[in-house]
């Protein structure tokens, strides 16, 4: 507060001269100046009294400052976690292959083909088999034979040279038609199968020691020539020979007729060759009629037989069918196992 010098009265703040005796107030710059500095000594004192205000913790669940090297590290360890995955997969992928790969080729080595069918002891059937791969070996308890739909029983398994002999006694000993007879071996849930046939001769025919005998299946006595005491079995193994080809060209099977020829024949070659292209042709054959026209003795291992064959004929490419008529010469061996057709010497159309 500031009072007038000359007559005490108390002056306005700020004022030049006094309201009651207008005297002027000479000494205004320094009151001013000490009026200020009470007002600052008085807003320090409001400042020292005025009580503080506490400052609150930052509550939970708000935003919390970013530890840059932890973010670095959590990524770190989720690249390698990925990377370990793919590295844990790609080396199962790659065993599993190489198992698949190993597996599939010992599978795709084992083999079973049917090579001849032996009936020199009929009915006493012994089958002779081509078998590659089977790193297990061999157990006969996993064999099966039928002739056609009848399962064969008491198998017997033996070995050859390179080849294994199937051995059994057929359940119908009294039917001379054809058998169609199919092996089949089980190996690690898988089967194996080879097929063949064969005809048997009949019974009172290959004891009949009459010379009036019939050597063909479609002629009597008065076209049939005579021949020595063979000419049952050839006509068996020209029976067997002509409805193993029609079933072998129809199916686009070999093995169907690899059991009526000879070990060393060139036919076993010219047949696979006939038969694929025969397939990619569509063509198909039926057996309409064919005799034994002649026999001719080369040697006592040997003959020569000339068949006439009249064949139906059906192009699958062009849809259309044909009746040929052949005149044949088949060159036979005399084998241990009975006669196989070895070669055709001569084949012309008619």
């Amino acid at each position: 507060m500031r009072f007038c010098s000359k007559c005490s009265a108390e002056l306005k703040e700020n004022a030049k001269f006094c309201a009651k005796c207008g005297a002027k107030v000479k000494d205004y710059a320094a009151v001013q100046k000490t009026v200020q500095a009470e007002k600052s000594a008085d807003a320090e004192d409001s400042a020292i009294k005025s009580p503080v205000p506490e400052s609150k913790p930052i509550s939970k669940g708000k935003i919390k400052p970013i530890n840059i090297g932890t973010k670095k590290g959590s990524n770190s360890k989720l690249i390698k976690l990925i990377v370990t995955i793919s590295l844990i997969f790609l080396i199962c992928g790659a065993g599993i292959f190489t198992y698949y790969t190993v597996y599939n080729k010992q599978t795709n080595n084992n083999q079973i083909s049917l090579k001849n069918i032996d009936i020199g002891a009929y009915p006493t059937v012994k089958i002779n088999l081509n078998i590659t791969g089977f790193k297990n070996g061999l157990d006969v308890n996993n064999f099966s034979i039928k002739e056609n739909d009848t399962s064969q029983n008491n198998l017997r398994l033996s070995k050859d040279g390179t080849n294994f002999v199937l051995e059994y006694t057929t359940t119908d000993s009294e039917t001379s038609s054809q058998k169609n007879v199919t092996v089949q071996y089980s190996y690690e849930n898988k089967n194996y199968s080879a097929k063949g046939s064969y005809t048997p001769s009949k019974t009172d025919e290959k004891d009949s020691t009459s010379s009036d005998s019939t050597i063909s299946k479609a002629e009597t006595e008065k076209s049939a020539p005579k021949a020595d005491s063979d000419e049952e079995n050839i006509k068996s193994c020209i029976d067997n020979y002509e409805s193993s080809f029609i079933r072998m060209v129809n199916e686009n099977h070999l093995p169907y007729i690899t059991s009526v020829l000879d070990d060393n024949s060139p036919l076993h070659k010219e047949f696979e060759g006939m038969i694929k292209d025969y397939s990619s042709k569509g063509i198909t054959e039926n057996l309409e009629d064919y005799k034994i026209t002649s026999l001719k003795k080369v040697n006592d291992t040997q003959y020569e037989v000339n068949v006439y064959e009249k064949f139906l004929i059906s192009y699958g490419s062009t849809n259309e069918t044909k009746t040929k008529e052949f005149d044949a010469t088949y060159l036979l061996n005399k084998t241990s196992s009975g006669f196989k057709v070895h070669s055709i010497t001569n084949y012309n159309q008619k």
